[in-house]
């Protein structure tokens, strides 16, 4: 019973909040990030794509594919030595497309629409790292099978 009663809260307010507007660049200003760069790193047949930032320390995680479809989901702590401490989709066109955002797989996620759209994924558990300071806005939208979230002494992010 206590089990379910916290993940009926936590779904509640995962879902609360991955989808309104947060300041996303927690650590770092827009201009600190080179979004006109990629740097990537595969993992388990997962491949992670990234912004650097200007300064070489930080990386931000803007897209996620994967070669066979992964149950769990694991965020790694750094990618080429860049700590991860932004998760999501910039969005840089977020003043134009106000309602429409992606999430990490790539998926338009439009939620000011009533329907789900349910795109093919499996992914039922996330593992975040504690370097995370950041999640924007829908990165986890239509992750309909998720059942568990592991948040690893995220105590700084700002959700």
């Amino acid at each position: 019973m206590r089990k379910k009663l916290f993940m009926i809260c936590f779904i509640a307010v995962l879902a609360f909040s991955v989808c309104h507007p947060t300041d996303a660049k927690a650590a770092l200003k827009d201009t600190d990030w080179d979004f006109g760069k990629t740097i990537t790193k595969t993992e388990s047949r997962i491949k992670y794509l990234a912004h650097p930032s200007k300064n070489g320390k930080e990386a931000w995680i803007y897209r996620i594919s994967y070669y066979s479809t992964p149950k769990t989901l694991s965020i790694p702590e750094n990618i080429n030595g860049r700590k991860v401490t932004c998760i999501g989709d910039p969005h840089e066109l977020a003043e134009q497309y106000p309602d429409e955002r992606e999430n990490i797989l790539s998926n338009t996620v439009e939620f000011w629409k009533n329907e789900k759209i349910v795109y093919p994924n499996r992914i039922k558990n996330v593992i975040l790292p504690d370097t995370l300071e950041a999640i924007e806005p829908c990165a986890f939208g239509n992750f309909h099978r998720i059942e568990t979230i592991i948040l690893w002494h995220l105590t700084n992010v700002r959700i």
